[in-house]
């Protein structure tokens, strides 16, 4: 036998074996075993130190809220860098960010935060994100070209673009591949950089062509 009942009134509800599971009571409440009533007991959370709550105090730690477990720095964009992106398009599809929320623009960085991408606002370009599909999502798992769209416009994008060589210390050809995706053909543009001997003019310009459409 097993015995059911509800949380909000007490209508309670018997079953033998071979009988079907309650689902709602006359009240609309729906029937549970006394198992999934009871609330489960978790251990509670270690007091904050002394240590750390005196550095609390004095601004030199971030205020805690009692848990004692370790917080990543997280990858979430900086004020000013959602702020550099309101208002602007997309850069991969020219979007505009809708009223009802089903697109907007995020602030994605041109270099990833875990290879040491920063804050500063020269270190995003704004990408579109919506239900059907998402410029960011692409760009971050390397299928979206966007070093078509740099060459179009060098002047336009010359401070993002400058950006993670100047202070990440990353190379071209890593920001090359960075920028036009893992679908596009850098076989030229590698050897042009590699061998400058052999190519007195190296440029990356109309070498990776931009992809036929968003997928």
């Amino acid at each position: 036998m097993t015995k059911f009942a509800t949380r909000d009134c007490s209508c309670t509800h018997r079953t033998y074996t071979g009988q079907k599971r309650p689902v709602e009571c006359p009240h609309g409440n729906r029937f549970q075993t006394e198992a999934e009533l009871t609330p489960k007991l978790r251990a509670p959370l270690r007091p904050v130190s002394e240590k750390r709550q005196a550095e609390e105090a004095a601004g030199t730690r971030r205020r805690s809220h009692g848990s004692t477990l370790s917080q990543g720095k997280g990858f979430e964009a900086s004020p000013a860098q959602r702020k550099k992106v309101k208002g602007t398009v997309c850069v991969g599809c020219g979007r505009e960010a809708s009223e009802d929320g089903t697109v907007a623009i995020d602030p994605a960085h041109i270099w990833p935060q875990g290879k040491g991408g920063c804050e500063h606002p020269d270190c995003v370009w704004g990408l579109c994100r919506g239900y059907d599909y998402s410029c960011h999502r692409l760009f971050d798992e390397g299928k979206l070209d966007l070093l078509s769209r740099v060459s179009e416009n060098p002047e336009t994008f010359a401070d993002e673009v400058t950006h993670p060589l100047l202070h990440h210390g990353v190379t071209l050809i890593e920001l090359v591949r960075r920028l036009a995706g893992n679908r596009q053909e850098l076989v030229w543009v590698e050897r042009d950089l590699h061998h400058p001997d052999l190519h007195p003019s190296p440029t990356t310009e109309g070498l990776v062509a931009a992809p036929e459409g968003v997928q």
